[in-house]
């Protein structure tokens, strides 16, 4: 976490050098293709934070439209990066037409990290030197000094010194300082729609540092609570390519038929899946953290035995390297703003049971019976239906618990319910047979 009152120094040297053995292996022809790679490769004349680059980096292909994000604004060049303190400052340049657009400034401020576009043209020269000057002419060094006075604001100021010399005596010929204050909260900061034109991320907007789900409400950093169901399913939502698709199963499920997509880790989609009346396959889900499919107007809007046994074999695809069946997923959306989500909350041995047809028949045919006797208003009334008789949120909620009990899962998957608003709610049954709901 960043300590509120510390107040960074970065001081930058770079160096009119005749030698090259100290420095990059560069040519005085940069090409747009070596200043921008889709792998992270520091570029810059001094140790970087490459920790915080690469979750920033992380943070914003995330929540960013790549094609909107490079014809409104040119091409992050993560490889030229600058940090200044323990994963708290970064600035980057963005290159668009052959030359630096703007600074992108970003800021951490305890669990979220906030951009912002920075036009300031000192920052513009000095990024114009470090990616399109001849690196066989330029050394650095870097100095971090935390033994200046304190700061009220929580601000970082930023110290760049460029020195040219004459490189057959030696003598200075200039020296250019660029100085520059960023505090945070101070906005304008970059709006989700300047990342993506369909992203909903929310918050709002100015910088005011507080919650929400991104743009002035900032970005979540990557950290140990990543993992918790919450984070992971607030993550999926937030992203561009994951809303479109949830979006195109919504109007399908208003049609009949169902279709299914699958979404590798980081958010890439699968070509849309074309299912059957009430189902869909999603095949080999190797590569692939979960999907997500539609119900009908004549189905049940609630994830079905087959929809689990589903789940079951995403957690089984993960990687057994990294032992995170966790990461698994299976997404449900169908008429009346019905939204759910299922996360596998089992260990690699409990994903691999298995299911025959047989069995996966006998859980269905309980799955209708149990719904019928939910809806049946001589025997409940209208606690679990909606006024047109259909099933409701509490209905089928107990339906799901109720079938994985039979499927002997009970603890093994965490069921979240999506308001239409994306929040996220955590539905949980305790021994009593009573749902438990809170929200993320």
């Amino acid at each position: 976490m960043m300590k509120k009152t510390t107040h960074w120094l970065l001081v930058l040297a770079i160096i009119t050098s005749s030698f090259s053995s100290c420095i990059h292996d560069e040519t005085s022809s940069v090409s747009e293709a070596s200043i921008l790679s889709k792998e992270y490769t520091s570029k810059t004349l001094w140790k970087e934070d490459e920790k915080y680059i690469k979750n920033v980096k992380k943070i914003f292909e995330t929540y960013s439209d790549p094609n909107y994000v490079k014809a409104r604004h040119g091409e992050v060049a993560w490889n030229y990066a600058t940090t200044a303190g323990e994963e708290s400052f970064l600035e980057v340049p963005v290159i668009k037409d052959g030359k630096v657009n703007f600074t992108l400034v970003v800021k951490r401020e305890e669990d979220k990290v906030f951009f912002k576009i920075d036009p300031n043209e000192k920052s513009k020269k000095f990024f114009d030197l470090l990616v399109f000057k001849n690196r066989e002419n330029l050394s650095g060094t870097f100095k971090e000094n935390s033994g200046t006075a304190q700061s009220k604001n929580s601000c970082v100021t930023i110290y760049k010194t460029v020195t040219w010399t004459d490189t057959v005596t030696g003598a200075v010929l200039q020296v250019d300082h660029f100085v520059e204050m960023h505090c945070s909260p101070a906005g304008p900061y970059l709006e989700c729609m300047d990342m993506s034109p369909d992203s909903q991320c929310g918050g709002g907007s100015g910088g005011d540092g507080g919650s929400g789900g991104g743009g002035g409400g900032g970005y979540q950093y990557p950290d140990a609570h990543d993992n918790t169901p919450c984070i992971r399913t607030q993550n999926r939502l937030l992203q561009p390519t994951s809303q479109l698709k949830i979006n195109e199963l919504k109007q399908q499920s208003t049609l009949g038929g169902e279709k299914g997509v699958k979404f590798m880790l980081d958010g890439t989609p699968s070509p849309t899946i074309t299912g059957g009346k009430h189902s869909v396959n999603f095949g080999d889900k190797t590569g692939y953290a979960g999907g997500y499919h539609n119900h009908t107007p004549t189905g049940i809007p609630m994830f079905s035995p087959a929809d689990i046994d589903q789940l079951l074999g995403f957690a089984r695809a993960q990687p057994t390297s990294t032992n995170t069946p966790g990461n698994a997923y299976l997404g449900v959306v169908a008429p009346n703003g019905m939204h759910y989500v299922m996360n596998f909350n089992g260990t690699y041995q409990d994903a691999l049971t298995n299911f025959s047809q047989e069995e996966l028949n006998k859980f269905t045919k309980k799955y209708i019976e149990i719904e019928s006797n939910l809806t049946d208003f001589g025997k409940n009334g209208n606690t679990y239906i909606n006024s047109d008789g259909t099933i409701n949120n509490l209905g089928v909620e107990i339906l799901f618990f109720e079938t994985l009990k039979k499927m002997g899962l009970s603890g093994k998957i965490i069921l979240q319910r999506i308001e239409l608003d994306n929040t996220i709610q955590n539905i949980e049954i305790n021994t009593n047979n009573q749902l438990i709901t809170t929200s993320c």
